[in-house]
Formats: structure tokens, C-alpha cells, sequence
């Protein structure tokens, strides 16, 4: 029983010695030291901060491989409009389409007015490659 009880007044000399050791050095670095107490807690707490703030986006999430796809298609559209394939108002309702949900609209109206060799033939001038003929496949 003795033994125990030296054991827990040797501990609690030991976390009074540890607190009075942090006390001492929490604003001055240690002999042979070059981090506070202070500035090693700030570093950890700020560390744990910046974790926590880059895992937030991560909780809001939304992307799918139909929303990919989607915006993919509405970005051929606006560089075939940029390019001089389509015109503005054609574009942008290819664009309201597309975001309404119709997915084949873009490659629909492509087979409709034959601009799929319109952009081949853009992109083979400038050497500008906008992708715009490949509406449709598989990204897998």
C-alpha cells in the first residue's frame, strides 16, 4: 500500500514539475530551444484550423458524373459560340436545354445542321481544339 501511494505523489510532483516548466517557458524558447511553448501551441492549433477549413467543401459535395457531363456539354456550347460555330441566341437556348435537363440536345442539334464538320474544320484552321465533336461518349 505505501508503494502506491509513493507512486502517486511521485506523479502528481511530476505533472506539478511539468506545469511550472510550461509556465516558465511559455512566452521565451528553452535554453538550446527555438519554439516557445506559446508558438509551438499556436502552430498545432492553427494546424488542426486549416485542417478542419479544408475539409468543409467536402460536406457540400454535389458533384455527379451527370452534373460533369452537364457542364461539359454546356462548355462546348459556349465554345462553339466562341469560336463562331453557332450564334449567341442559339447558344444560349442549347444552354437552357441542357441545363433543363435534355442531355442529347447539344449533339441533336449538332446532327440536325451538320456543325460537327463546321467545328472539325474550325479547329483544323486555328488549331484551336475545342472538343465540341465529342458530345456523347463515355468518359470512363
Amino acid at each position: 500500500m505505501g508503494n502506491f501511494k509513493q507512486t502517486v505523489s511521485t506523479l502528481g510532483d511530476k505533472i506539478k514539475g511539468g506545469c511550472r516548466y510550461v509556465r516558465t517557458y511559455w512566452n521565451k524558447a528553452p535554453k538550446n530551444r527555438y519554439l516557445s511553448f506559446k508558438e509551438a501551441a499556436a502552430y498545432c492549433i492553427g494546424g488542426i484550423g486549416i485542417n478542419a477549413a479544408t475539409m468543409v467543401p467536402m460536406f457540400f459535395w454535389d458533384m455527379t458524373e451527370k452534373k460533369h457531363r452537364e457542364i461539359m456539354e454546356v462548355l462546348k456550347v459556349r465554345a462553339s459560340v466562341s469560336d463562331g460555330v453557332i450564334d449567341a441566341s442559339t447558344g444560349e437556348e442549347l444552354e437552357a436545354k441542357l441545363l433543363g435537363g435534355e442531355e442529347d440536345a447539344w449533339r441533336v442539334y449538332m446532327e440536325e445542321h451538320g456543325i460537327e464538320d463546321a467545328i472539325k474544320s474550325a479547329e483544323s484552321e486555328d488549331g484551336s481544339h475545342t472538343d465540341s465533336g465529342d458530345v456523347g461518349t463515355d468518359m470512363r
